[in-house]
């Protein structure tokens, strides 16, 4: 059995739970067949150049060492809504790259950058998330869900993101603040 499947697909029931970010009629787009193989990612031997290849503006870290860097997230090219930062390595390098040290870092931050984002007062729970479709380099997403702000709970907090307006510029640079000095710590 597939799940390419052929004809209309229904619309899955979770478009009804309440941290479900969007409402009307919705529909299901048509899956369609898989490439003959995966596409080429940015920092791909073959693709575009990856980010950390050059003078990024929207890479601004808040804390780095010799192989880490932790990053303010921005949705849209604009602040996040929520707490929101990014774990990347600093050498190009993927997760499935780390060497057993690196690997014992990338855990000890990542549990380490939980605990820092959940102090923020503001913050509920973070949520820790990883994709890699489109750059060949490894970047972990770290989202501090609102406190109280069960409507966001889940997978939908992503997508709250994109939909609401960013925290005011006081209020993120306070966070930063407070995340890059607990990581000093």
């Amino acid at each position: 059995m597939s799940i390419f499947a052929e004809g209309e697909l229904a619309v899955p029931n979770f478009v009804q739970w309440p941290n479900f970010p969007f409402g009307g009629e919705l529909h299901v787009n048509e899956v369609v067949d898989p490439l003959p193989e995966e596409w080429t990612r940015n920092g791909d031997p073959d693709g575009p150049p990856c980010h950390c290849r050059e003078n990024d503006p929207m890479i601004q870290p808040v804390w780095s060492n010799e192989r880490w860097r932790v990053t303010p997230i921005k949705f849209g090219g604009q602040i996040a809504p929520f707490p929101a930062y990014m774990l990347a390595s600093v050498d190009h390098l993927d997760l499935e790259d780390l060497d057993e040290t690196m690997a014992a870092e990338f855990g000890t931050l990542t549990v380490k950058l939980v605990r820092i984002i959940n102090e923020i007062e503001s913050v509920g729970r973070t949520h820790v998330n990883r994709w890699g479709d489109l750059g060949a380099h490894l970047h972990v997403w770290f989202l501090g869900r609102p406190k109280g702000a069960m409507q966001m709970a889940g997978f939908s907090l992503p997508m709250w993101g994109f939909t609401l307006p960013g925290m005011a510029e006081e209020q993120a640079q306070a966070n930063d603040v407070f995340v890059t000095e607990r990581l000093s710590r």
